[in-house]
């Protein structure tokens, strides 16, 4: 998952391909996910694992124009939104303006890993 989303942010070459891939990646886990959450009844170390990239997906539609589709995706969809009212995900998430400031510091090249920290 991380390779098509750093594809489709530099927004270089292997754009189209890279948003295939991503998609794939978002099949497989649509697929997989068999409860509310993919550890069961709560969420466990993997839904906490693998949080971050999906936390950061809005991010993909605003830089790259990537749009995850909540039909395509309903139970990921309702993961997520399980996900958000999680209170570790709650206490550790950021919104999107604080994703998307560090984006922008990355792609100019001075990442600023301490956005959202103050």
């Amino acid at each position: 998952m991380t390779g098509p989303f750093y594809t489709l942010l530099r927004n270089g070459e292997g754009q189209k391909e890279a948003a295939e891939k991503l998609a794939n990646f978002l099949r497989k886990y649509e697929k997989n996910l068999k409860g509310d959450f993919f550890g069961g009844d709560h969420p466990d170390a993997v839904d906490y694992m693998i949080w971050p990239w999906f936390e950061r997906l809005g991010v993909l539609s605003e830089q790259a124009g990537f749009d995850f589709s909540a039909s395509e995706f309903p139970l990921i969809t309702a993961w997520w939104n399980r996900m958000v009212a999680d209170e570790t995900v709650k206490a550790t998430m950021f919104d999107q303006s604080t994703h998307t400031a560090f984006v922008r510091s990355f792609l100019a090249g001075k990442p600023n890993y301490d956005i959202g920290l103050d």
